[in-house]
C-alpha cells in the first residue's frame, strides 16, 4: 500500500517530459526559448529531444492538419540529423490557423516524437 501511494505520489509531482515541443527560438545550446501549445501565425521552432541517439542521418517530420474527422497532411520535411545526437530542431512555417499535429519518424520509420500546437491568426 505504501508503495503504490509512493508511486501515485511521484507521477502526480512530475512532468512528463515530451520528446517534441514548440518554441519561439532556440538558444546557442539547442534549447527552447518560450516553447508552449498555442502561437499566432508565422514560424514556430520544432525542438526535437529524445532519449537515446537518433542512431540515423536524417529523420523524417510530418505535419497534419487536425481536422474534425480525420488528420490531413499538410506537409512532410526530411531533417538531417547526427547519428550520436538525441537533440535538433527545425522551423515550421504555420500560414493558417487550426489545430496542427507534428510527428517525427526516426529509425526503421518508428515515430520517435509527437505533440500538437493551436496557430491562431495574428491579425
Amino acid at each position: 500500500m505504501l508503495v503504490s501511494i509512493m508511486c501515485l505520489a511521484a507521477l502526480s509531482g512530475c512532468k512528463s517530459h515530451k520528446a517534441l515541443s514548440f518554441c519561439e527560438g532556440v538558444t546557442q545550446e539547442g534549447k527552447g526559448v518560450k516553447c508552449g501549445s498555442a502561437f499566432t501565425t508565422g514560424d514556430v521552432t520544432a525542438v526535437i529531444e529524445i532519449k537515446d541517439n537518433f542512431e540515423v542521418e536524417k529523420l523524417e517530420v510530418k505535419v497534419f492538419e487536425q481536422k474534425k474527422h480525420k488528420d490531413e497532411i499538410v506537409e512532410t520535411i526530411t531533417l538531417p540529423v547526427a547519428q550520436d545526437k538525441k537533440s535538433a530542431n527545425l522551423n515550421l512555417a504555420f500560414y493558417n490557423e487550426g489545430k496542427f499535429r507534428v510527428e517525427v519518424r526516426g529509425k526503421e520509420g518508428k515515430v520517435i516524437a509527437e505533440n500538437s500546437v493551436e496557430i491562431t491568426d495574428s491579425y
